[in-house]
């Protein structure tokens, strides 16, 4: 084999290419402890998860309930539909005390309340059997 010219020079390796696949293992890393760490749901935050399961926000439900000497009653209020949806994906203490704390403050509670419990619900589809367990909750005595 006849070679023509000068010798081969060989190209260097460009730090460019490595950037846009070590982006995407530290957005996946992030991903993956928040959604462990947090229990936020896989649909969130720039997530890859979004393709292998159906828990996203909408598959959650915030639900909140007053205790009273007489048993559990539905706690309805008016509050920010920001908090709810902040509630449902990232189920975090913090984030469930702000829902209770604005049940508390629109009012309309039982006059005979002990407690304001607040939960989050995801569902869970294993076969034929549909459940909703409890992610998180919080209880706020008042």
């Amino acid at each position: 084999m006849a070679r023509t010219g000068g010798s081969e020079q060989q190209r260097p390796i460009r730090p460019i290419l490595f950037l846009v696949p070590g982006l995407m293992l530290v957005l996946a890393g992030v991903q993956i402890s928040r959604v462990v760490a947090l229990d936020q749901s896989s649909w969130i935050g720039g997530g890859f998860g979004m393709f292998a399961t159906y828990d996203y926000d909408d598959t959650r439900v915030v639900v909140a309930r007053w205790q009273t000497p007489d048993g559990f009653e539905p706690a309805e209020a008016a509050i920010g539909a920001n908090l709810l949806l902040r509630a449902r994906v990232v189920p975090t203490e913090d984030n469930l005390l702000a829902v209770a704390d604005a049940i508390i403050e629109a009012g309309g509670g039982p006059e005979d309340a002990i407690a304001l419990g607040v939960e989050v619900r995801g569902r869970v589809l294993e076969g034929d059997t549909l459940t909703f367990p409890v992610l998180a909750f919080f209880v706020v005595a008042v």
